[in-house]
């Protein structure tokens, strides 16, 4: 990082009254005090500069080499405890620069350039600062590997050859420090905080603490990074690799406004950071820069926001929408929150939804049911059912959940698909449509029901929307809701004698009918479905509004033939008779079914006697 040195130069007083230059010097034993302030007195948080400023030098090692080889962190397990690594494969040190990097305070060869990060030429002996005190130091350059221990002297830092031998290996560097008994849960954790932005890096050794480590992506915008919301809640810093939190405070600024999981991408020398390397400096150029790039930062995002709306064109797009209002997509799998920084200014224009006039009204939880109903079947749910059985009417079930069978308008439940959807799904629904919808009449009445609207109210724009939601929505149902009448009940269905015993008793059930006589008057009665079986004549039946035509079909038969035919409930099996009139007492239990699925003899709905069929016979 490039340095203003030119007045750091000057170390010269000059006095008032005698015109003479005074040369100021540091004591003769200084040298231990200033070592101490710049190292163990300096960092407020040792284990963080550690691995901030040891990955920092691996990465101007490379930038140095003109390499792109990812950095290597190594946590090794060592029979007295653990150490980490710090492995680039850049330049390597000879033994002067050895001396001049680790034996000298405030020498740096980065002063020049903003293409690397040091600069203050203090930051390769952040582990003197450390409670161990010492560290290893192996480097290769130019067919020879050193091996160093440094570790702090009384006075300044000791440098120590420990060996040296040939090697064929490139150039390149290991740092290794010892990390104290205890200390392993924080080096952990800073690793993750100090190194977020780093993107080139392979962690080794940290499989059983961190397993997914090296999983984990950085998405370029043009203006900002993003990792994930792990880091910090605001709109931050990412300085070359570092992040930093921004002091809200010191630019005048809500903190709360900025509430986004970003880092603003800064180049090293954009702004300047303490000597230690923890924190901003926050001078007046500081705070017009980071002003200026939070801007640019809100606006990149709200317009790539507004873009992707833009791509809004279906319901389940509408409702994802809405549902997630003001989540911005940023890959697959990570969204991000933006509604802290929109402002009533920002208009979001859904240019390609087409229901634009009347989206207000589109709803998870109640568009379906402004066209269709549902009924519930099985086992009621309660509060401790699994939540993926239970349906609402809500949309985005529709799409997701097996236990709604669709019908057409007048369903007519079969008693073992019953039986089989109950024993497969505990419970289940039949989706029906409101009215006939082929009158398109009946789809702009379904509608205006639910919205409580007047039709006068109405465009021929907003009509036709209407009727292009109801078809959209229609194919969605048609597409993930299995037809009820299409359920195939499976062979091995019927091998299970336990569901078998089930389906015999309820053939063996009673049901609720009404019987009349010459007099019309009504008789309730229960009837076995049994007694039905063994019935040798004809059977007419109906509904519950179907008396009148029940009657008349009685009058028609009798005059035909003769009312000694007709059958009553209490002589059934007598041979003479012919004919039995019956119709349900509770609508809701259809005799259609369980006529249908026993074995009886001709059976005939009561419309049969109507006179425009008595006039085809």
């Amino acid at each position: 990082m490039k340095l203003e040195t030119d007045l750091l130069n000057t170390a010269d007083i000059q006095s008032i009254n005698t015109q003479r230059k005074i040369k100021v010097r540091l004591s003769d034993n200084a040298q231990m005090m200033i070592f101490r302030s710049y190292t163990k007195n300096l960092y407020s948080n040792i284990i963080g500069s550690i691995i901030r400023e040891l990955t920092s030098n691996c990465y101007d090692s490379h930038v140095a080499a003109g390499v792109k080889y990812p950095i290597i962190i190594r946590l090794n397990k060592e029979s007295t405890g653990y150490t980490i690594s710090f492995i680039d494969k850049g330049t390597g040190m000879s033994p002067q620069t050895i001396e001049e990097v680790y034996g000298v305070l405030f020498e740096s060869t980065k002063r020049q350039t903003n293409e690397q990060f040091g600069a203050f030429g203090i930051g390769s002996k952040t582990p003197l600062a450390y409670d161990t005190q010492s560290f290893f130091v192996k480097t290769r350059v130019d067919g020879i590997e050193y091996f160093y221990n440094i570790y702090a002297g009384e006075t300044s830092p000791e440098i120590e050859l420990i060996k040296q031998t040939e090697t064929t290996e490139r150039n390149g560097t290991e740092v290794k420090v010892t990390i104290a008994s205890g200390d392993l849960g924080r080096f952990l954790s800073e690793i993750k905080k100090q190194l977020y932005y780093f993107d080139n890096i392979i962690f080794e050794g940290f499989d059983h603490h961190m397993p997914n480590i090296n999983n984990y992506t950085i998405h370029h915008g043009n203006t900002f990074l993003y990792r994930g919301s792990d880091l910090y809640d605001n709109i931050h810093i990412c300085l070359g690799h570092v992040a930093y939190p921004i002091d809200y405070n010191a630019l005048g600024l809500y903190a709360p406004d900025w509430q986004v999981p970003v880092a603003i991408k800064a180049n090293i020398g954009d702004i300047n950071v303490t000597m230690n390397r923890e924190a901003v400096e926050y001078s007046d150029e500081t705070i017009e820069f980071l002003k200026n790039k939070l801007h640019e930062v809100r606006q990149e995002l709200i317009d790539l926001y507004v873009a992707q709306c833009g791509d809004i064109k279906t319901i389940t797009d509408y409702l994802k929408f809405k549902q997630k209002q003001f989540e911005l997509k940023i890959t697959p799998t990570n969204s991000i929150f933006l509604g802290k920084i929109f402002s009533n200014q920002d208009k979001i224009s859904l240019t390609k939804f087409p229901y634009n006039n009347i989206k207000s009204t589109i709803k998870n939880e109640s568009l379906v049911l402004i066209f269709y109903s549902y009924k519930l079947y099985g086992i009621k749910p309660n509060k401790f059912s699994n939540n993926s059985t239970i349906f609402n009417g809500s949309y985005f079930d529709i799409l997701t959940k097996e236990n709604i069978f669709r019908t057409g308008l007048n369903f007519n439940s079969k008693l073992i698909k019953q039986t089989y959807l109950k024993h497969k799904y505990e419970c289940f629904y039949i989706l029906k449509p409101k009215y006939d919808y082929s009158n398109k009449d009946n789809i702009i009445i379904a509608y205006l029901k639910h919205v409580n609207c007047d039709v006068k109210s109405l465009t021929s724009a907003i009509e036709n929307e209407i009727i292009a939601l109801f078809n959209e929505l229609t194919n969605i149902i048609k597409v993930h809701v299995k037809a009820y009448d299409d359920i195939v009940v499976p062979d091995e269905f019927f091998c299970n004698k336990n569901i078998t015993k089930k389906i015999l008793k309820k053939s063996n059930s009673t049901i609720s009918v009404l019987t009349t006589n010459f007099t019309s008057n009504r008789f309730h009665h229960k009837i076995k479905i049994s007694e039905l079986t063994t019935f040798k004549g004809n059977i007419f039946y109906g509904f519950k509004n179907d008396a009148h035509e029940l009657n008349f079909s009685k009058k028609i038969f009798a005059s035909l033939f003769n009312s000694k035919y007709i059958a009553t409930l209490n002589n059934l099996n007598d041979k003479e008779k012919n004919i039995i009139n019956m119709y349900n007492d509770i609508a809701k239990k259809l005799l259609h079914e369980e006529l249908e699925r026993i074995k009886l003899r001709p059976k005939y709905y009561c419309d049969l006697y109507e006179w425009s069929k008595l006039d085809e016979h």
